[in-house]
């Protein structure tokens, strides 16, 4: 139910907001409310509350009476009103008295700001509005805008409003061109502030038009997905190395590569080899296959790795057995893991590529020991095959490796070998200074073993994740422990 009064202004104890109230509106009003007096057409919108009235349109209209000490108004009384209805009431009187003031999407964004504030959901929204509902997630997606960027847009927005009316009311200047809306705005809510508030100034001062703000966002996210890739892939580096990425990202020299950028993935791995070459170490994503084309020939003195013992991985040997040919120097070792079930395969597959030397015992006492139900085997011990590239020149080696007892380590793969076993290798086949290579790296122990005991390293391994667990657990622990 609704009807037409006059009520007494101290009556209002209450006040729905839709918009701001600005000193402007007030004195502009006043000076109408002056010369003119209360225009009947444009009554106060309320509805009782209590002992008195909550005002659900008229503001600027009510502060402007109240300065001139006004005691009534006509008002237009809504009874029996659901909170929501309130807020529609006060949003629809408000669109409806737009000459007064006039309310633009700025207010209408802030608007909807306020009801999300109040835990209200966007369909409830949508409803108090009258709009669909993804038209108000667009709008409340404008608070992802920073203060100093949204005032921006406020003001720009409401000085290309202009009085006019003979009645004191305000309209819009028809030759002016609204600078910005919603939609150009959401292309920037994901930036930083520094940039949101830069975009919106230059197009605020006419320094760019919309279609090079919008190439602008556009530029500004490639750049900060680039600068987020960069932090996550350089994490744990000293931070020299991310500021260099980051100076270079922020120079625009990828804004035009095609994702992924190839000239920031040659960036990034340049920083990384560089900081591996630093700390004695190198990690490649590649495959035994194909690690050939990344590692100089003979320029590695001893490979000890352990590849996956499975039926389907028995080719594996073979590009083991082709790659130790090429990469180790003369009479350096190839020191390979391998289990029991396949053995013959094993040796059939690597030696027409390199020449067999001996087989060493590696011991799995305790726990350790694996239960083979195929074959109803408990085995504590597994084959270690030693083969050399031409003539063996090294040290004399005891053919009996071991893991400590219980020192099974799956915390970083399921098939991880124990840093005391590896130790045992390390120590036995290769000497400090030495260049230490693991094709097959699995969750890293060989690398951080092979770092500890004062070797250089190069790791590989086909995914990438590991390849990050390996960098993370020496950079953690440069010493390898």
């Amino acid at each position: 139910m609704t009807f037409l009064t006059q009520i007494a202004l101290d009556q209002i104890t209450a006040e729905i907001q839709i918009r701001k109230v600005t000193e402007a509106g007030i004195l502009r009003l006043g000076r109408s409310l002056e010369d003119r007096g209360y225009l009947e057409r444009y009554p106060l919108a309320v509805t009782p509350t209590g002992e008195g009235y909550k005002l659900l349109d008229g503001n600027h209209r009510l502060a402007a009476a109240r300065r001139l000490g006004l005691e009534r108004l006509p008002a237009q009384v809504y009874e029996d009103l659901t909170p929501n209805d309130e807020y529609r009431i006060a949003y629809e009187s408000n669109a409806g008295h737009d000459a007064i003031v006039p309310q633009d999407w700025t207010d209408d964004a802030e608007f909807i700001w306020n009801l999300v504030g109040q835990g209200k959901t966007q369909q409830e929204i949508a409803g108090i509005m009258r709009w669909s509902r993804p038209l108000v997630a667009q709008y409340a997606a404008l608070r992802g805008l920073t203060p100093e960027a949204w005032h921006v847009v406020v003001v720009t927005t409401k000085n290309q409003i202009v009085t006019g009316g003979e009645d004191g009311s305000v309209t819009a200047h028809v030759t002016t061109v609204t600078t910005f809306t919603e939609g150009l705005l959401r292309n920037i809510t994901g930036l930083t502030a520094e940039q949101q508030v830069k975009l919106v100034n230059d197009l605020a001062a006419g320094r760019m038009d919309k279609a090079k703000f919008k190439a602008a966002a556009e530029r500004d996210k490639a750049r900060n997905a680039l600068l987020a890739e960069a932090a996550g892939r350089l994490k744990g580096l000293p931070a020299e190395y991310l500021a260099r990425a980051q100076t270079e990202i922020n120079k625009g020299i990828y804004d035009r590569d095609p994702l992924p950028a190839a000239g920031f993935e040659k960036l990034i791995q340049q920083l990384l080899d560089e900081h591996a070459q630093r700390a004695n170490y190198r990690l490649l994503v590649a495959s035994v296959a194909d690690l050939a084309q990344q590692i100089a020939a003979g320029s590695v003195d001893v490979i000890i790795t352990d590849p996956p013992y499975e039926r389907p991985a028995l080719p594996l040997y073979a590009e083991l057995a082709q790659f130790g040919a090429h990469a180790l120097k003369p009479g350096g070792s190839l020191i390979v893991m391998c289990g029991q079930s396949y053995l013959p395969e094993v040796l059939a597959l690597m030696q027409p590529h390199i020449r067999y030397h001996w087989m060493v015992a590696y011991l799995t006492p305790g726990g350790q020991a694996v239960q083979l139900w195929q074959r109803q085997i408990n085995t504590f011990w597994k084959p270690v095959l030693w083969f050399v590239q031409g003539n063996y020149a090294g040290k004399w080696a005891g053919d009996v490796a071991k893991s400590a007892v219980n020192d099974n380590d799956k915390r970083f793969h399921r098939w991880g070998q124990s840093e005391s076993g590896m130790a045992d290798l390390l120590e036995r086949f290769s000497n400090a200074g030495e260049t230490v290579c693991d094709p097959f790296l699995g969750g890293g122990t060989t690398g951080v073993v092979a770092v500890a005991l004062g070797r250089k390293f190069i790791g590989a391994d086909t995914d990438p994740a590991l390849i990050e667990v390996t960098r993370q657990r020496l950079e953690e622990h440069p010493d390898g422990r």
